[in-house]
C-alpha cells in the first residue's frame, strides 16, 4: 500500500492525505475497478480495452 501512495504522490503531486484516501478508495473496489474502467462492458469495439487488460493484470487476473 505504501508503495502505491509514494506512486500516487510522484506522479500527481498530491500531498499524503489525499494519496492515502486514493489508494484505500483503490484497496476496497479493487474488484470493481475493471468495469469502471471500461464503463459499458457491452461495448466491444470500446478503445478502453487495452486498458482493461493492463487493470486485470495489475489486480492479479490474467484471464
Amino acid at each position: 500500500m505504501e508503495q502505491l501512495i509514494n506512486l500516487l504522490k510522484e506522479k500527481t503531486g498530491i500531498d499524503d492525505a489525499t494519496a492515502g484516501k486514493i489508494a484505500n478508495f483503490i484497496k476496497e473496489h479493487a474488484a470493481e475497478l475493471p468495469a469502471m474502467l471500461i464503463g459499458d462492458s457491452d461495448n466491444k469495439d470500446n478503445p478502453v480495452e487495452g486498458l482493461m487488460d493492463a487493470a486485470k493484470g495489475f489486480l492479479g487476473n490474467k484471464d
